[in-house]
């Protein structure tokens, strides 16, 4: 049941990357709700058949936040009477912490953890490259993204501009590139990767998908990515001293990078970001869900400020439009207007609990000397990029990205590993083994 439980799962992840969500097979579900439920259906059987699941302490107060924040959702949206936004929203959520559950149930092992990195590398390469082919050749992949997803006109129209790949947009696949480019790089740097070929691949994915990035146009994206995959690199170099030069040259190297893609490509997008109006109306965005919390202080069903909420700070009429019709773009400022004050508050307290534990897992791998140094550090970078990218978009945990939370339920099954993984003896290194050769 272990085996096909964790089969399964790896599809639904797979098949959330690949068969995106305005495309729906069974009730309105997805192919890869549809796999994840029957995961999580599975991890619930295990626990009947072989007893209790022990959870760590921290996995254990994620839950209890998540499920707060549910039923918090749940009220507003009972309250407030808006019945189909509410069964698809805390479907969503309910179905990212099943996953998150199935995850730490069916992820037990080095073996099983890099297995399923590798597999969602590979998933998100493919779908990169299926985003270049949009961008040079058109029509072929246009048409499958089509096929797949079957997304409204408008965003048929907007694929031939901004490559998706086989995500419903293309700012959900920057959301999911810059996630799996700081594991990429930190799995550059397990011992057990020291075959050329398997370095060339990972670098071949590495590129494919820093390419995608830059098609999709998301900026936040590329720069979240670009200081995860730093963050990488500042903890798994080993000589202490040469860290900050290096991190130095690592964002001077992305910064130029950067610079010469918006000289060859799109300067009106990369470079001249003052007179871009989706950048220059951001502040009148933020500022106007900021009053419209403090109006509505518990949240509301949906998002609908009035004339009276607006602040505008910026001259062109189109500004207003925008203003009344759109989200406020940041997930924190999304979950405080539709769960007010109290729903932030569970959100901060959500990522302080992520954030925490990943400082604790990688203090015990650093004490251990064990083998898992690369997948915490690539789990941390992988949320720092998640972070900054969501701090300038919509979509997080509680608001339509349930895919997040396979990476959530990554990062206990990491802590699992790394505490019940024994220290490397003094005397097992001074015969010439490093720390990470050990189960590596």
């Amino acid at each position: 049941m272990s085996k096909m439980g964790m089969v399964i799962l790896v599809l639904s992840a797979v098949a959330c990357l690949w068969v995106p969500s305005y495309n729906t097979a069974l009730f309105g579900l997805t192919p890869g709700a549809i796999l994840a439920g029957l995961a999580t259906y599975l991890a619930l059987q295990q626990v009947l058949v072989r007893g209790k699941l022990t959870l760590t302490p921290e996995f254990q107060r994620l839950l209890v936040v998540s499920i707060a924040l549910l039923v918090w959702a749940v009220l507003i949206y009972a309250f407030f009477g808006a019945y189909p936004t509410a069964f698809r929203r805390t479907l969503q959520i309910s179905l990212g912490i099943s996953v998150a559950y199935s995850t730490y149930a069916f992820v037990t092992s080095l073996k099983r953890i890099t297995a399923f990195i590798f597999v969602l590398i590979a998933a998100g390469a493919v779908s990169a490259l299926v985003a270049i082919g949009q961008f040079y050749m058109g029509d072929p992949f246009i048409n499958l993204w089509s096929v797949l997803v079957k997304p409204p006109e408008e965003r048929l129209f907007l694929a031939r501009i901004l490559a998706p790949g086989l995500a419903p947009t293309s700012i959900l696949l920057g959301y999911q590139l810059a996630m799996l480019l700081p594991l990429t790089v930190a799995l550059l740097f397990r011992p057990a990767f020291a075959n050329w070929v398997a370095k060339s691949l990972l670098l071949l994915a590495s590129g494919t998908m820093i390419l995608a990035l830059v098609f999709c146009g998301s900026r936040s994206a590329i720069g979240g990515s670009l200081f995860g995959m730093t963050f990488v690199v500042l903890l798994l170099h080993r000589r202490s001293r040469s860290r900050s030069y290096r991190a130095v040259i690592g964002l001077a190297f992305g910064l130029l990078l950067y610079l010469l893609v918006g000289l060859f490509y799109w300067p009106e997008r990369f470079l001249l970001i003052g007179k871009d109006l989706s950048v220059s109306l951001r502040p009148s965005l933020a500022l106007t869900a900021l009053q419209y919390a403090l109006l509505h202080p518990f949240g509301t069903d949906i998002y609908r400020p009035t004339e009276e909420e607006y602040i505008i700070l910026h001259s062109d009429p189109r500004v207003v439009e925008f203003v009344a019709t759109l989200t406020p773009h940041n997930q924190f400022l999304n979950v405080l207007v539709y769960y007010g004050f109290p729903g932030l508050f569970m959100l901060i307290t959500f990522y302080w609990l992520l954030f925490k534990t990943l400082k604790k897992s990688w203090r015990a791998t650093v004490r251990n000397r064990g083998a898992y140094r690369w997948m915490v550090s690539g789990l941390a970078g992988a949320f720092l990029a998640y972070l900054i990218n969501s701090m300038f978009h919509n979509a997080g945990p509680f608001v339509g990205d349930w895919f997040h939370w396979f990476f959530i339920g990554l990062v206990f099954s990491a802590q699992r590993l790394v505490i019940s993984s024994p220290p490397v003896s003094n005397h097992r290194l001074s015969l010439g083994q490093t720390p990470d050769q050990k189960g590596g």
